[in-house]
């Protein structure tokens, strides 16, 4: 019940911000050039990026 609630004010404010990407319809994510920079990057590329992936980490 609590993890529903908490999804739909998330939901619900995503919605309501003008300036968010779901108020852009031609919005496309993207990285900095190292990471892929046009919009075609794979999962270990967002990994990369945020520092998680196991090389970054020391594995």
């Amino acid at each position: 019940m609590g993890g529903r609630i908490v999804a739909e004010v998330l939901i619900g404010l995503l919605e309501l911000d003008p300036s968010g990407f779901l108020s852009e319809p031609g919005w496309r994510p993207t990285l900095p050039a190292p990471f892929g920079g046009t919009g075609n990057f794979t999962m270990s590329d967002f990994l990369a990026f945020a520092g998680v992936d196991p090389a970054s980490r020391g594995f």
